[in-house]
Formats: C-alpha cells, sequence, structure tokens
C-alpha cells in the first residue's frame, strides 16, 4: 500500500500541514504538537474510505481535516490492534482504532457518527525514521 499524503500538527495552528516527509521516533511525529503526549496515540492513521463515507452525505473535507497524520491507500478497518505497518527502517504498530472524535462536528455535526468506523486507528513508533510520500508500507498482521 502506498503512503498517499502525510501530515504534521504545527504547534500554535489549527489543522496540518501537508508534508513531503515526516520524521517519527518512540515519542511519535517530531515536530508535532502531539510530540511526546501519549505513546500509545502518537499517529493517526487514516484511509480514503473516511474521506469517500463523507463525501457521500455531501460533506466536503480536504485531505488532512480528519487529524490523521498518514493518509494511506487502505481500508484502516482491516487493521487490528498489534498489527504493524513498516516502511523502510519505520515500524509502527496498531494500538487501538480511533474513538469518536466530536471535535469532527465542527464540518459538520453528523460526521463523527459518520466516519466512526472508518476514521482510522493509532499507532505507536517501536522503530522510529523517515517516512515519504509515495512511498510503500507493508501491513504485517498479528499472530
Amino acid at each position: 500500500m502506498e503512503i498517499l499524503r502525510l501530515f504534521l500538527a504545527e504547534p500554535e495552528t489549527k489543522g496540518r500541514k501537508e508534508c513531503s516527509a515526516l520524521t517519527l521516533d518512540q515519542e511519535g511525529v517530531i515536530g508535532d504538537k502531539f510530540y511526546g503526549r501519549k505513546a500509545d496515540r502518537s499517529v493517526l492513521v487514516t484511509g480514503p474510505v473516511a474521506y469517500h463515507t463523507a463525501n457521500l452525505e455531501g460533506i466536503s473535507l480536504d485531505p488532512g481535516d480528519l487529524g490523521e497524520n498518514i493518509l494511506l491507500d487502505l481500508d484502516t478497518r482491516q487493521l487490528d490492534p498489534g498489527d504493524r505497518l513498516v516502511a523502510g527502517e519505520v515500524i509502527l504498530e496498531v494500538s487501538r482504532r480511533c474513538p469518536i472524535c466530536e471535535h469532527l462536528a465542527i464540518y459538520d455535526s453528523r460526521l463523527p457518527q459518520l466516519v466512526k468506523d472508518t476514521r482510522g486507528v493509532y499507532l505507536r513508533v517501536l522503530r522510529g525514521g523517515k517516512l515519504v510520500r509515495g512511498e510503500r508500507m507493508k501491513l504485517v498482521k498479528s499472530a
């Protein structure tokens, strides 16, 4: 699967800044305003399904609006806790599914419920390094 887009939540700003690359370590995405807060929720990956679901209901979103760091060409419903995503030297492990996020209601009051199952998953960084837009990731299912 391909990394479609990468985003950074910059300190002192709302929304996400699109990047061509991200650097990660065990504390999360370096330079992200959530860096070092909660290791098991340090990276958020989303797939196109959540955006498509919103679009079908007439809710227009830009990539990054769902709060993801990584937009991956994958239906995140295929991911389970313990699964790993690997790209180059980077190893990320699924820690949990995203809970309903009420702040998404700023786009439309229906959005939190619409994407509750498709928004994505949180990842912890097992081995850091650099991720680059367009890079391929490999899914390793947990045993």
